[in-house]
């Protein structure tokens, strides 16, 4: 699954990782992280 959050006014984000409160295997493994930062405004061009 990819998401992409904004950080709060301080400027930091907490990442953490857990089962799903309806999952019946209660295993989790974080396999990367990849931050990026936006910067201003982007426009597509085709």
């Amino acid at each position: 699954m990819d998401f992409m959050v904004d950080s709060d006014d301080s400027g930091f984000i907490n990442i953490s990782i857990g089962p799903d409160s309806n999952s019946i295997d209660q295993n989790a493994f974080l396999n990367g992280v990849e931050i990026m930062e936006m910067m201003g405004k982007f426009d597509l061009v085709p």
